[in-house]
């Protein structure tokens, strides 16, 4: 991906040391730097959120939410949808569907559920995504979606991570591009771990030793 666009890009190496906010206890010994801040991610979904309403051209859009990663973007970004259309008519709907392709350090198929009984024939389409890495779920379910004969077919991803082998897919929309280093945080898990964590932190070792699928 181009280093320029219309998105945040967090340089190589651009961390804040985790000393200088505030880290759920339980978490501190697992993480010593944060990527983004929980007060950043907000303000860039809701700057989302205005730029999906004002493109749509029939005022109506189908969010399809890959689960379970994206559940707390989704519900930041219709927060944001809803505020960026209180003085206008602005419809939406929203399917979850359900992606298995990691188990724990080890990547393997990819699993849908939930994708094949949905109407989307017309639509302006939305697939909402937390994160993208290999680009394999979003490839796979983008390719299903557009079978459906949609009118439009857009991704809308939080973060993007610059990882080499990703030479499938890239968002129409990116809240954040980062560095291919080992995210967790703001429901972005380690094995079930740190979906709670407010900001978006590298794993440290110590972390990845102590969660790891024993």
């Amino acid at each position: 991906m181009e280093r320029q666009g219309d998105y945040v890009y967090i340089e190589d190496g651009a961390y804040t040391s985790a000393n200088l906010l505030c880290i759920p206890e339980k978490y501190k010994a697992y993480i010593d730097l944060v990527f983004i801040s929980k007060g950043q991610i907000e303000d860039r979904i809701l700057r989302l959120a205005e730029t999906l309403t004002s493109e749509s051209k029939t005022r109506s859009i189908a969010l399809i939410v890959i689960l379970r990663g994206a559940f707390r973007f989704a519900k930041d970004l219709v927060d944001g949808i809803d505020r960026a259309c209180y003085k206008e008519q602005f419809v939406y709907t929203i399917d979850f569907i359900r992606a298995r392709s990691y188990v724990g350090q080890t990547q393997h198929d990819i699993i849908l559920e939930g994708l094949d009984a949905l109407d989307l024939e017309g639509k302006e389409v939305v697939i909402v995504e937390d994160l993208v890495d290999s680009g394999n779920t979003l490839s796979r379910v983008a390719s299903i979606i557009r079978e459906k004969n949609p009118a439009s077919l857009k991704i809308c991803v939080l973060i993007y991570k610059r990882n080499p082998e990703n030479t499938r897919i890239v968002p129409d929309h990116i809240g954040f591009s980062v560095p291919n280093e080992w995210i967790i945080g703001y429901h972005t898990d380690y094995n079930n771990y740190f979906r709670d964590l407010p900001h978006i932190c590298l794993l440290n070792d110590a972390g990845k030793e102590e969660f790891r699928t024993k």
